[in-house]
């Protein structure tokens, strides 16, 4: 899946009550896809997702509630003095760092349709897997269980 298709999954795999729907004003959910849709294109025009391995999966507090801990390798295009005339901008192998990050999900099944969705998650080292700034492993949120 690339480009425009693989950004629609994106938005059409978010849950409507995920903190990424709600971060502009108002309650509308059309705005707050469009404006999904838009970071997430503008995410896909310096990163290149190579690799998604994952870690972990497990139940929730209920079962339309699952825990993906997952890890993603990309590469991220570092910015070219050259003019885009010239060849600037492209992807070219020296000038691209390698990255990864990890990250445990949260998944919510919809009830009317059964389709899984992203509700949200937490940033890992990639390494140890224990949250930023914290030297402990994530966990579920106490009372992380909600209804569609």
């Amino acid at each position: 899946m690339l480009g425009g298709d693989a950004l629609k999954y994106i938005v059409d795999s978010t849950h409507a009550r995920s903190p990424d729907m709600k971060r502009v004003e108002g309650d509308v959910e059309s705005v707050a896809r469009a404006q999904l849709l838009k970071d997430a294109g503008n995410t896909h025009k310096n990163l290149a997702f190579t690799k998604l391995s994952v870690v972990s999966a497990e139940r929730g507090g209920t079962e339309q509630e699952h825990w993906v801990t997952f890890r993603a390798t990309y590469k991220e295009r570092k910015l070219e003095t050259e003019p885009k005339s010239k060849g600037g901008n492209l992807w070219r192998d020296d000038k691209v760092a390698v990255k990864v990050l990890a990250q445990r999900a949260r998944f919510l099944q919809d009830q009317s349709t059964s389709r899984w969705q992203y509700f949200g998650g937490t940033v890992l080292t990639p390494g140890g897997l224990g949250s930023y700034g914290d030297d402990r492993p994530a966990s579920m949120p106490t009372g992380a269980a909600a209804t569609s």
